[in-house]
């Protein structure tokens, strides 16, 4: 069942019910990966009792193959094709290599495709999903854009999803659209909580609604990279990186795009997360790089670059960028980081850095995190603590003459932390490091 979507089902419900009374349409959805558009199509599917359904998937690797996606959605239907007047039968054979034709004219390609439509609804109204619509190819895209702005009287529904993409934008000029958004607070609360499970804490819960952001879809993954103790509260959840979701996978596919450069910024920005940019501006220099090429990945839309701040525009982003570095990368921003940050109100997140940029022993960073282990517990950040403590224990040199009370003190802190985090400036955010 699709969660906080009753107005977006109610809109996709009256494309139907117009198609079943003679008054064919179409509409587009749109909204970035993982928002609902594919269950919205399953949806307007299932209800589709008494509909011919025909669907068409565009495929990345088949967006240059001319009329590969007509092709799958009319596949069904082109026995039918005799039926239709003797030039728009012989462009759809070209079109689809049933004939040695070449296409000579795309016009009478599009003309059949809507003859061929409207002959199947004469007999029963049918519905068209085409999912995945930024990947269809270009000659595949127009005809079925030419299909759905010119029903009238046709018993055909075309419902259309497409991923915000802005290197392979779907333009559909004259066809409605529909936005999906993220999901409501409270929306997403009933999500999350019903794939944990009602005896979650409320910090688990927590921690999947900051990293989701609203997507549906994360949401539903998200709650599976907890172990029962974090789900529970018994485990502390700072420090957790959120697990390579489906739509993290499908932000790094738009992220690989981008000029490599502009993917080493995004992982300074990644890496430093209170997002500050002057910060990130210091460390992006001494790493060689210009921090004003960051403007590029702003007109992408994936981050927002403000006076003082620099903010992904969804947490997944921001995890596809650090996930999808090479760990010597991460490395080396973390130390740079760390090297930036010079002043004595910059301990602790220069403490946080160097461990991120260390891989084996080192007792000078296990002090440090001990002594940002004190300070925030003197704030009662009892889980920062306790995180910070056990990262020290893993760093330490000597861990049978120095680490042995660190663990207990983590686990006195976690358990402090699970009773006491009913408030969200207290647990804080995931820390990358």
């Amino acid at each position: 069942m699709l969660v906080g979507r009753s107005l977006e089902i109610a809109a996709v419900d009256r494309l139907m019910s117009d198609a079943r009374s003679g008054r064919g349409g179409a509409l587009v959805v749109r909204g970035e990966a993982g928002v609902g558009k594919s269950v919205l199509l399953e949806q307007a599917r299932a209800a589709a009792d008494g509909f011919l359904v025909l669907q068409v998937v565009g495929i990345e690797s088949e967006a240059e193959l001319a009329f590969a996606g007509l092709h799958q959605l009319l596949h069904p239907v082109i026995d039918r094709v005799d039926t239709l007047p003797a030039p728009q039968a012989a462009a759809l054979r070209a079109a689809f290599a049933l004939s040695d034709e070449t296409v000579a004219e795309r016009f009478r390609t599009s003309l059949g495709a809507l003859g061929l439509l409207a002959a199947a609804a004469d007999e029963r109204p049918v519905l068209c999903l085409a999912d995945d619509a930024q990947w269809l190819d270009q000659a595949s895209a127009a005809a079925i854009l030419f299909v759905a702005r010119r029903l009238e009287a046709e018993r055909l529904a075309i419902l259309f999803a497409a991923r915000d993409d802005d290197v392979a934008p779907f333009d559909a000029p004259g066809v409605r659209e529909l936005r999906l958004e993220p999901l409501r607070d409270s929306d997403a609360r009933a999500l999350a909580t019903a794939r944990l499970g009602d005896a979650a804490a409320a910090t688990a819960v927590d921690w999947v609604l900051a990293n989701a952001n609203g997507n549906p879809l994360a949401l539903v993954e998200l709650p599976q990279a907890l172990t029962p103790d974090q789900a529970s509260g018994r485990e502390p959840l700072v420090g957790v990186l959120p697990p390579a979701t489906s739509v993290e996978r499908a932000f790094l596919n738009q992220l690989r795009r981008l000029p490599a450069s502009v993917q080493q910024l995004l992982l300074v920005a990644a890496s430093e997360e209170t997002g500050d940019r002057a910060t990130i501006a210091r460390a992006a220099d001494a790493l060689g790089f210009a921090a004003l090429e960051l403007s590029i990945a702003e007109t992408h839309g994936l981050v927002t670059v403000g006076l003082d701040q620099i903010v992904f525009r969804h947490p997944l982003v921001r995890s596809a960028v650090y996930r999808g570095a090479p760990f010597a990368e991460r490395e080396r921003v973390h130390r740079t980081l760390a090297d930036v940050l010079d002043g004595p109100a910059d301990a602790d997140r220069r403490a946080w850095h160097r461990a991120a940029a260390t891989s084996g022993a080192d007792d000078d960073v296990a002090d440090e995190l001990e002594a940002t282990a004190e300070r925030a517990r003197t704030r009662g950040g009892f889980s920062g603590a306790a995180t910070a403590l056990e990262r020290a224990a893993r760093l330490s040199a000597a861990p049978e003459a120095r680490a042995a009370a660190r663990p207990r003190g983590a686990r006195s802190l976690a358990g402090r932390a699970a009773a006491s985090c009913h408030d969200a400036a207290r647990r804080g955010g995931p820390r990358t490091g």
